[in-house]
């Protein structure tokens, strides 16, 4: 698990503990650690961001991850169905945390500037 190409800023495991998701840069890099493990494969790379990547986060009890990044967005992944954000939203700030609640319903967002918006998550 090397050749990142910026430092590995941000890192969190799926709830089931088949992927690892870490960002370095732009890119999110997700490892799957089901079967055999990672080792000798490739791992998935999600680009959307323009900038930075801050903060990512798995949901609770499934395979939905968060990124945020320096350039003010919000993306939504369904990691293993596809490599493009299922939904984005423009944050007001940048992004220093991303915390769910235990039952994924509702997700935190604080920014740099001390604010803070918590979304609803609909299952």
């Amino acid at each position: 698990m090397s050749g990142y190409g910026a430092k590995v800023i941000a890192t969190d495991w799926s709830a089931n503990g088949r992927y690892l998701a870490t960002a370095a840069g732009e890119v999110l890099i997700v490892w799957n650690f089901g079967g055999s493990g990672p080792e000798g494969s490739r791992p998935l790379e999600l680009r959307a961001h323009s900038a930075r990547v801050t903060a990512l986060r798995f949901r609770p009890g499934g395979n939905w991850l968060v990124s945020a990044a320096r350039d003010r967005r919000l993306l939504l992944w369904r990691v293993g169905a596809a490599q493009e954000p299922y939904d984005a939203h423009l944050l007001e700030g940048d992004c220093t945390l991303l915390r769910f609640s235990r039952d994924g319903t509702l997700l935190a967002v604080g920014d740099e500037g001390g604010g803070l918006t918590v979304y609803e998550c609909v299952p």
